[in-house]
C-alpha cells in the first residue's frame, strides 16, 4: 500500500512522539501549522466528541464558535496527543 502525504506526516509525527516518550518525556501535544493541519484534517484528526468527555468539550466548542480565538483545543486528537492548529509555525512540533 502507497503511503499519502497525511500517512507520512502522521509517521513523522509519531516517531517525534516516541523519541520524546524514550528521553522520559510525556508529550500530550502536537502543534500542526496551517497546512500540515489541512492535510491531516479529514484522514487522521479524530473528532473530540470521540474523545472521554468529549461530549462536553464539543459543546463547549460549538457554543464558543463565534469568537474562536477563545478556543484552546483544535479539533480532536491524534495518536493520543490534543491537535492545535497555530499560525506561528510551519510543519509541526511535539511537545
Amino acid at each position: 500500500m502507497l503511503m499519502n502525504e497525511a500517512d507520512n506526516l502522521v509517521k513523522d509525527i509519531i516517531i517525534k512522539k516516541m523519541k520524546l516518550e524514550q528521553e522520559g518525556k510525556h508529550p500530550r501535544l502536537v502543534l500542526l501549522g496551517k497546512k500540515e493541519h489541512k492535510i491531516l484534517e479529514k484522514e487522521w484528526i479524530e473528532s473530540v466528541a470521540s474523545l472521554p468527555w468529549g461530549d462536553t468539550l464539543e459543546f463547549e466548542l460549538q457554543r464558543r464558535a463565534e469568537n474562536r480565538s477563545e478556543i484552546f483545543l483544535g479539533d480532536g486528537s491524534l495518536c493520543g496527543l490534543w491537535v492545535v492548529r497555530v499560525d506561528t509555525i510551519q510543519g509541526f512540533e511535539v511537545r
